[in-house]
């Protein structure tokens, strides 16, 4: 099982106040890997922060085009969705938007700083995710 699909599985674990469900559409590219009553989170994660400070972000599978178009035109009409990237064990919560620009450009002061929740370890996650996508 791939670190990204143990991560979503984690997740809908944690949302399932939320009614949390994951999504594999086939027929839809670019859905976000998780819905729950209030709106949708795409899960990436890489194994590691670079060495360098000024180093770009790379995660294991960047957002693809058709995920930021996808993003890009749920948040336009209200939409609520979330991408939730995990880097060794910090845990980043973007807001969509905000994630289908900046992602993969930019470094980590600047991820952190975009950030709408930035916590460390699991178990912090489990304690914080509800209430940051509420």
């Amino acid at each position: 099982m791939t670190g990204e699909l143990r991560l979503r599985r984690e997740i809908v674990k944690i949302l399932k106040p939320l009614n949390a469900q994951p999504v594999e559409n086939i027929v839809k590219v670019g859905c976000p890997d998780i819905e729950y009553h209030g709106g949708w989170i795409e899960v990436k994660r890489t194994r590691e922060w670079p060495v360098r400070a000024e180093t770009i972000i790379r995660l294991d599978h960047d957002l693809t085009p058709e995920q930021r178009t996808w993003i890009n035109r749920r948040t336009r009409v209200g939409g609520t969705v979330w991408v939730l990237i995990q880097i060794d064990r910090t845990y980043l919560l973007l807001e969509g938007a905000d994630a289908a620009f900046y992602v993969g450009k930019v470094t980590r002061k600047d991820l952190e700083s975009i950030a709408d929740g930035v916590c460390i370890g699991l178990a912090e996650l489990r304690r914080k995710l509800l209430t940051w996508v509420r």
